[in-house]
């Protein structure tokens, strides 16, 4: 389903046609819910950054709420490995000179999101064709109308009764934002135990946002 089309599917419930941008907001958060707290992967997307001569810091890719997994440095031959992720202080405490002459140089170990920034260490002297692989999740406000926001089939109709509770609940109406806050919760529930038969399983990796 485009994103239009899955407002309409959620407009059948919610009956009203001039709260668009809300029910949008109030999608983003219940998907942001759902693959972080329940570690659930509703709304994948990749991509990579091509890593430039002497650069410690990257900005973050637009249309990225969060990762889905650490970020992949992959060095001119193709192979790689995955870096660890440091908080900024830790980072800073570990790397104290990461923007100056004396800084570290080689190929990547560590990262940190803070703000709209990646920053890694140490850092290339010299670069060919490395880039960091991103994995994370998109931001649904930012899909085009007729773009389709990339969840399974299966997650349709609990996507919609979080959202209903979201918007139900900005808009002060407590008793359906109730009803739909315990359908999202008991829909969220069965996933959870059909997906710990299969034996899934996602890391999440959460933002040092300012």
């Amino acid at each position: 389903m485009t994103r239009t089309e899955f407002l309409t599917y959620i407009k059948r419930t919610f009956k009203r046609e001039d709260k668009d941008t809300e029910l949008i907001d109030a999608l983003n958060d219940t998907l942001y819910d759902m693959s972080t707290r329940y570690d659930f992967q509703v709304s994948q997307t990749e991509t990579e950054i091509t890593l430039n001569d002497s650069d410690y810091k990257y900005d973050y890719p637009s249309g990225y709420a969060f990762l889905i997994s650490n970020l992949k440095y992959i060095d001119s031959g193709g192979g790689g490995r995955t870096l660890n992720q440091l908080t900024k202080e830790q980072f800073d405490d570990k790397y104290p000179d990461i923007s100056s002459s004396n800084a570290d140089k080689g190929d990547p170990i560590d990262y940190t999101i803070y703000g709209n920034e990646i920053f890694i260490a140490p850092y290339l002297q010299t670069v060919t064709t490395q880039k960091l692989y991103i994995s994370g999740s998109n931001v649904a406000s930012e899909l085009g109308e007729s773009d389709s926001p990339d969840y399974e089939d299966r997650f349709r109709e609990v996507i919609k009764f979080g959202t209903l509770y979201r918007a139900y609940s900005d808009l002060d109406l407590d008793d359906k934002a109730a009803k739909y806050k315990n359908l999202y919760d008991e829909g969220m529930e069965k996933m959870i135990n059909i997906d710990d038969k299969k034996g899934n399983g996602i890391e999440q990796v959460y933002m040092d946002l300012i």
